[in-house]
């Protein structure tokens, strides 16, 4: 299978307790399973080959116990199995009715062989077509479920992770204004906000006063120019710790979301 319906809040759910390198290991053995359409090796280290996590065996065998189970084949998951079943049968009904309506259609024009290929190229251009539109709906419902999460902040190269209720709102601000809702653009933006964490200011203090401000990109130097001072320079914070001013700008978007 080239592709495959990924529904985030059951991946979500599932996956909540795993730390950063075993959610990486889990996708990438997702990937390999399905591209294949095959049990995943029972040899650790041959696994983590493939999936280029060749210092990271411990990650992967947890990620086995959990949602893995040991067959003579190599380790299967069952969601996969039924998934790729279904593939395969719909697979086989396409190439089943391809090949009645074929033999229909050449029986039927047996004694003209001019009319046999034009239904065949007729055939040959209604499968591909069918294709095409397969895989534009799977773009579509993709873009549509696989919107970006504040779990994803370490594949951006953000210094640490966002509070959701911040995250959120400067997400749906990106989105009312129509800026761009991407990886790479998310990548450049992660730039900026590591050189203003490393300059002392909390992540949630950044996106808040970009979603406040309605700032396409962002600057580190921007959060200088609004604020005196860094707000976690006290010598009693954390940057694991939200700031105080991202808490009230959280408590003040659940009261919104509440009103509403």
């Amino acid at each position: 299978m080239n592709y495959f319906q990924f529904n985030i809040g059951d991946y979500i759910s599932h996956t909540q307790h795993l730390e950063h390198l075993e959610d990486l290991a889990y996708r990438r053995i997702l990937d390999l399973y399905y591209l294949h359409e095959k049990p995943i090796p029972k040899d650790l280290d041959e696994l983590a080959r493939l999936i280029s996590m060749r210092e990271h065996t411990e990650s992967i065998a947890a990620v086995l116990r959990d949602f893995f189970t040991l067959t003579d084949d190599g380790y299967i998951n069952c969601r996969v199995e039924a998934e790729l079943a279904a593939y395969r049968e719909k697979s086989q009904k396409a190439k089943a009715a391809a090949k009645t309506r074929w033999d229909k259609n050449r029986r039927k024009n047996k004694g003209n062989p001019a009319q046999a290929n034009e239904e065949r190229a007729h055939c040959k251009r209604n499968t591909k077509q069918e294709t095409k539109n397969t895989k534009q709906k799977t773009r579509n419902t993709t873009n549509k479920e696989n919107k970006p999460i504040a779990d994803s902040w370490s594949d951006w190269g953000w210094p640490s992770k966002p509070s959701e209720n911040i995250f959120n709102a400067w997400l749906e601000m990106r989105r009312s204004n129509r800026y761009p809702i991407t990886d790479t653009s998310f990548r450049t933006i992660g730039k900026e906000l590591k050189a203003a964490y490393e300059q002392g200011f909390e992540i949630d203090d950044c996106l808040a006063q970009a979603e406040l401000n309605s700032w396409k990109g962002f600057q580190s130097s921007w959060m200088t120019n609004t604020t005196s001072q860094p707000l976690n320079t006290s010598t009693n914070s954390k940057h694991n710790r939200p700031s105080d001013w991202a808490e009230k700008r959280s408590k003040q978007l659940l009261e919104i979301i509440d009103h509403e």
